[in-house]
């Protein structure tokens, strides 16, 4: 069996999300099944590791081709776009419209130049 190449993005690296995907990715059966890459900030990942304690290694990486598909390796293409975003601190500033976009644009043009890598299916949901 062909396993799929699956990509998770990561949506609000500042939310529960690397946690979830952590914690998702600390069961073997995933690996048995699909390549996982996680699409977001690998430094976010890290985090989430170091008070998860899963055992999983981070392995930041620019492109599929980097990637280790085996259990206990987290493959993160790391957008790197990341500036500073601590849990809870754009809730001063939701609601008000001054939220800077850039970081999710540059999140989209990364992610277009991904497409023809592709990628068998994605993983989306709320953080």
């Amino acid at each position: 069996m062909v396993k799929p190449l699956i990509g998770i993005t990561m949506g609000d690296a500042a939310g529960v999300r690397p946690e979830i995907i952590m914690k998702a990715l600390s069961d073997p059966q995933i690996y048995k099944i699909s390549k996982p890459v996680v699409i977001g900030d690998a430094k976010m990942l890290q985090r989430a590791e170091s008070f998860l304690k899963t055992g999983l290694l981070i392995k930041a990486i620019q492109n599929v081709e980097e990637a280790e598909f085996k259990f206990g390796v987290v493959n993160c293409i790391d957008l790197i776009i990341r500036i500073s975003v601590n849990h809870g601190t754009a809730f001063d500033i939701a609601g008000k419209g001054i939220a800077d976009e850039k970081s999710m644009k540059e999140a989209i043009r990364q992610a277009a130049e991904l497409i023809p890598q592709k990628f068998h299916g994605s993983l989306l949901g709320s953080s």
